[in-house]
């Protein structure tokens, strides 16, 4: 028994002796591990750009909306400080003409306000939070957006009955006509 032992080739491992497969040399179990973190590193990488990308991409976006909103308030409030409500005008239709005005600059200016806080806070929690902190900067962004562009619509939809106010103020037949089919394909675009 002690010859057959001596005479099996070099590297046949017991398996060979019981009829199994023969031994397999393996990598260190390090070398695959440190295989593994380094696709998961270069994973987190790639993901990190594209919620980069869409960090830019509401920033941008909220910066728009904000430029936008701070127009359209500045013409609401021209359109309180400038405009000249006739005294023929009545109680009703003078109080109309202000409620639409205030309310649509004070909506814009919630937008713009918004707009600019998430332009400024979201890339600084991307940048200086905690770890996994640029996907719930991106994802308060989203909503934040949403909402600041909800603020920016019904700011400028509050803006549309203004110049209807203003209509029923007309001298002439001609102008309130004018005006009024103005208003009307204004309001559809």
């Amino acid at each position: 028994v002690q010859l057959s032992q001596e005479r099996r080739e070099p590297g046949s491992g017991s398996c060979q002796a019981h009829g199994g497969l023969p031994e397999v040399p393996r990598a260190p179990s390090s070398m695959l591990y440190a295989d593994k973190r380094a696709l998961e590193n270069n994973l987190q990488v790639s993901l990190i750009k594209i919620r980069e990308k869409e960090l830019d991409f509401y920033t941008r976006n909220c910066i728009s909306i904000g430029t936008q909103s701070a127009l359209l308030s500045g013409f609401a409030y021209a359109g309180i400080i400038q405009v000249d409500i006739p005294e023929s005008a009545s109680d009703l239709m003078q109080a109309s003409y202000l409620c639409v005005t205030v309310t649509a600059m004070a909506v814009e200016l919630i937008a713009l306000f918004n707009a600019t806080m998430c332009s400024m806070l979201g890339p600084g929690l991307a940048l200086r939070g905690p770890d996994g902190s640029m996907h719930s900067a991106v994802d308060g962004m989203l909503v934040e957006y949403r909402v600041c562009f909800l603020f920016f619509l019904l700011g400028a939809r509050a803006r549309l009955p203004t110049p209807v106010a203003m209509v029923q103020h007309a001298d002439t037949e001609w102008h309130s006509a004018r005006s009024s089919i103005g208003c009307v394909f204004r309001a559809q675009v």
